[in-house]
């Protein structure tokens, strides 16, 4: 999946697991629970969590923590996006 902003591009590749993991009711919310680790972006493990408020983010590294690139995005995009992605796969 190619996720794209005014100053960003991320490119995320997803398993049907890792779509299973995103398709929930609500992402957990940091710092008090752990983000889902779901797909890779350069070979390292991606972390999708809300932050405070209307905002999600993307995290790429080892974990949720002590990652080493991130994008943050309102959460209603993300809301499309898993939309998007969920069409294409009628069996999820």
């Amino acid at each position: 999946m190619k996720i794209q902003g005014d100053n960003y591009e991320i490119n995320v590749l997803l398993s049907a697991d890792d779509i299973g993991r995103l398709n929930r009711e609500e992402l957990p919310v940091v710092p008090d629970e752990h983000a889902v680790t779901a797909g890779t972006c350069f070979n390292a493990p991606t972390h999708w969590s809300r932050c405070d408020g209307n905002v999600m983010a993307i995290v790429v590294g080892q974990d949720d923590v002590t990652w080493d690139f991130g994008v943050w995005m309102p959460v209603d995009t993300f809301t499309e996006i898993k939309r998007l992605i969920l069409a294409l796969r009628p069996s999820l």
